[in-house]
């Protein structure tokens, strides 16, 4: 019996597959690594296992034959070929917060409907249409809708956290800081009996995810590879803190070069600056680094982050304002 020929003009399986990354768009980010913007919004690696996940679940929704590892690669390297040999502008991928020459801030709140704070040097204010492109690592959490309720920051942590006005002042400076690009928060230390508690709040408020701590890394390398996936990261450190951690952590605070991963193995290695805000939950004082804010935490009660945030962000409208130069 003679095997059926396919219609002549019928779409081979390589070419049904590379049809449905049609709804998707195709871009290079600034280090020249090939990017797509998924139809939500969110942009991912072409080579990430986000970018094939959506891929998989398109071919099942046009009944399409699951595709093998092998054709799904060809799609992708067709994908970033094309990208690498014609694109010739470049646009910058940002995680949560992204800033523009003019200094205004977006604060992606990470939700179906791709909804921003848009924050200037005048006010904040909800953004449903905004030019930053954002990237959503699949363990983020959204940010809520902020709801001002009238009260400033500084009296929200004072009451929530059993903390004098000094210290409550210094944490919404960290707190601000952190959700400015371009500028420097110190590591922050806390011990105390609810410091696990208040690295979890304080961390939920500008950057929630579903593991805010994590424990300290061993080396640079790990440290770099947590700071691909985190806005701000989070640790708890027990008991004691060796001297290559310390290290490990003052290099990121100004800066360290993380080698990509979600690029093709025939492409040369990519690099990325990083550097993050650092919370530290210790168990007893330790000195990391001489830009240092220590506190110590014995209380924290819940509170709605909505409010919180809401606080914030007039706090970040004063940052703004007291910024001479543009955010870059």
């Amino acid at each position: 019996m003679k095997q059926a020929l396919p219609e002549p003009n019928e779409p081979s399986p390589f070419e049904q597959l590379l049809a449905l990354t049609a709804v998707a768009t195709f871009f290079l980010a600034t280090n020249r690594q090939s990017y797509v913007r998924l139809p939500d919004g969110s942009a991912t690696p072409v080579y990430s296992e986000q970018f094939r996940g959506w891929l998989l679940n398109q071919a099942a929704a046009h009944n399409l034959p699951i595709p093998s590892p092998h054709r799904l690669a060809h799609v992708l390297r067709h994908r970033d070929n094309s990208l690498q040999a014609a694109e010739r502008t470049k646009h910058p991928v940002h995680k949560r917060i992204a800033s523009q020459p003019d200094g205004t801030l977006f604060i992606d709140l990470q939700t179906a409907e791709n909804e921003t704070i848009e924050i200037t040097r005048r006010h904040w204010t909800h953004a449903s249409h905004h030019p930053a492109i954002f990237r959503r690592p699949e363990l983020n959490l959204p940010l809520p809708a902020p709801t001002f309720s009238g009260t400033k920051l500084a009296d929200k942590l004072s009451k929530l956290l059993a903390i004098a006005e000094p210290a409550a002042d210094a944490l919404v400076n960290w707190l601000s800081l952190a959700m400015v690009p371009n500028t420097t928060a110190p590591i922050l230390v806390i011990t105390g009996d609810a410091r696990i508690e208040a690295a979890r709040l304080l961390r939920n408020i500008i950057d929630p995810v579903i593991h805010p701590l994590f424990p300290l890394p061993v080396n640079a390398g790990q440290l770099g590879q947590l700071a691909q996936w985190n806005n701000v990261l989070a640790f708890d450190a027990g008991s004691q803190i060796s001297e290559g951690r310390k290290a490990a952590l003052r290099r990121l605070h100004r800066g360290i070069p993380v080698r990509v991963r979600e690029v093709s193995s025939r492409q040369a290695p990519l690099y990325e600056t990083m550097h993050r805000p650092i919370l530290i939950a210790a168990d007893a004082p330790v000195e990391v680094h001489k830009n240092q804010l220590n506190i110590e935490i014995n209380q924290c009660l819940e509170a709605p982050l909505d409010q919180l945030l809401a606080a914030l962000l007039n706090e970040i409208v004063g940052v703004l304002k007291a910024i001479e130069a543009p955010c870059q």
